[in-house]
């Protein structure tokens, strides 16, 4: 049965500090599917530092919620051990009842039901899987968040990321110089310790802060820049993009469809260039010529309402999504 109480142990959901996890319990409900119980705050110094932010819960604070019920899942009842390294392939975000995911007077307690839509394996043993999480708030899907993630052991990423880093050494690994950052306004955030973009020479591109002191994107120790991050530089640079247009809009997110697929080095720049087409940007980050990631954006500029042209799909979605 879950409960909101408490929360999970931060291992389980790979974080080191209590205040950033957000699961609360887990449970199975048949074979491949499961529920897990999570509380979303009503104020957090990062995901509620922004021009939505106290009116309602991020998507990025719905896509950590998610993550966080997946590894859960993953680590209780498919026997991964917890030490594992895990890299996330693909992530996809739908935003179904835009109503459920208002900041109300209490902590929203929310159900996820995780699916586990496909495995994969070498061997017999399970290498990773792509999960489905229905986010639900007052017994009504609010949002989908689909992940597909790998796992290695400790002592394969140690090799793995030794002959990356060999490899790459060529382009003049050191630590980056103090970069020089947008201003809050420019991309939605007030606190400027939140903004994770620097001007580059170009204006259609932007450069990746990698502030390893932000104690939400580097919640512990990690060899490489974290896909939320990269999730926020699209984010903001798309902000930034409109902002140069001379219009700030009241945008929100309404999908984000997103391809990791490279590690990126906290010692290398991390280049964002950013294409504007309609409701929807698309960012591409890159980093010493490899392509790191791109992630599209889908923006909600009318006036806000409790449903949006998704919402027909996103409800069949919740019955059963497959690719």
């Amino acid at each position: 049965m879950l409960n909101f109480s408490h929360t999970i142990e931060c291992d389980l959901v790979h974080r080191r500090a209590n205040s950033e996890v957000f699961v609360t319990s887990t449970d199975q409900v048949a074979e491949d599917n499961y529920r897990f119980g999570a509380q979303l705050p009503r104020w957090h110094p990062f995901f509620s530092d922004t021009d939505l932010g106290r009116q309602e819960y991020d998507p990025l604070l719905i896509i950590e919620t998610a993550r966080q019920g997946s590894l859960a899942v993953v680590h209780r009842y498919l026997g991964v051990p917890t030490g594992s390294q895990f890299v996330i392939r693909t992530l996809e975000f739908r935003e179904v009842e835009q109503d459920l995911l208002a900041v109300r007077s209490v902590p929203a307690d929310v159900v996820g039901r995780c699916r586990i839509m496909r495995r994969y394996a070498r061997g017999d043993q399970l290498t990773g899987v792509v999960v489905e999480n229905i986010l639900c708030r007052d017994g009504r899907p609010a949002a989908r968040v689909e992940i597909s993630a790998s796992w290695v052991d400790t002592d394969h990423w140690k090799v793995l990321r030794q002959r990356q880093r060999a490899e790459r050494a060529q382009h003049g690994i050191s630590k980056p110089a103090q970069a020089h950052r947008i201003a809050p306004a420019q991309v939605g955030r007030a606190d400027p310790r939140n903004v994770v973009l620097s001007p580059a020479r170009h204006t259609d591109e932007a450069v990746v802060v990698v502030d390893t002191g932000n104690p939400t994107l580097f919640d512990h120790h990690v060899d490489h820049v974290p896909g939320m991050l990269e999730l926020e530089a699209a984010r903001q640079h798309a902000l930034l993009a409109f902002a140069k247009q001379d219009s700030m809009p009241e945008g929100r997110i309404t999908a984000i469809d997103a391809q990791f697929r490279d590690i990126a080095e906290l010692d290398l720049p991390l280049l964002s260039s950013i294409c504007a087409e309609g409701r929807r940007t698309l960012a591409s980050l890159t980093q010493a010529g490899r392509a790191v990631a791109e992630i599209e954006l889908t923006w909600q500029f009318e006036a806000p309402g409790s449903a949006n042209e998704f919402t027909t799909d996103l409800i069949d979605a919740t019955i059963g999504h497959r690719r």
